[in-house]
C-alpha cells in the first residue's frame, strides 16, 4: 500500500467513524502535543514549543448547530 493510499484509508476510516481510527489519531496527537506534570509531549523534546503555529480552521461556535 502506498503512502498516499494509507492516509486515504486513515481519512475515510476517520469519517465512517470507526473508533479504532479515531482512539489511534487521539493517541498521537497526545503524544505529539500533550504536557503535565507527569507527561511529557515530544514538542517539548525537540523544543519545538512557541515554534510552531497552528491555525483554528472551524466556524465561529453556534449553539443552534450542536447535536442533541
Amino acid at each position: 500500500m502506498s503512502e498516499e493510499e494509507l492516509y486515504g484509508h486513515f481519512i475515510l476510516s476517520y469519517d465512517e467513524g470507526k473508533y479504532a481510527e479515531i482512539k489511534r489519531m487521539a493517541v498521537v496527537l497526545r503524544t505529539i502535543l500533550h504536557n503535565i506534570n507527569k507527561s511529557t509531549s515530544l514538542f517539548k523534546y525537540i523544543n519545538l514549543i512557541g515554534k510552531v503555529n497552528f491555525y483554528d480552521t472551524c466556524n465561529d461556535y453556534d449553539s443552534g448547530n450542536l447535536m442533541p
